[in-house]
């Protein structure tokens, strides 16, 4: 699975905006753009690649982490997000 490319998360001051090809503009949080920002590094990316990506910054449970990313990928996938 891969990003829109259309798509962005800008940080700035602290916040963290997820922008559209639109140009509308939505204010995320810290989790949703660490791995938004981790699936685009990535290219591809499965549910494990991210719950990596979190473990790597934060201390987690694998199986929390692996919550966390299949959590945010779902609603990417709901929102249209991914390609």
């Amino acid at each position: 699975m891969r990003l829109r490319n259309d798509c962005s998360v800008l940080s700035l001051r602290g916040k963290h905006l997820l922008t559209l090809a639109d140009g509308r503009s939505f204010e995320v949080n810290e989790s949703f753009a660490f791995l938004w920002k981790a699936a685009a590094a990535a290219g591809e990316f499965t549910a494990e690649t991210l719950a990596e990506a979190l473990l790597s910054e934060y201390e987690l449970s694998s199986q929390d982490a692996l919550n966390e990313a299949s959590e945010t990928i779902a609603l990417w996938k709901q929102y249209s997000l991914t390609e």
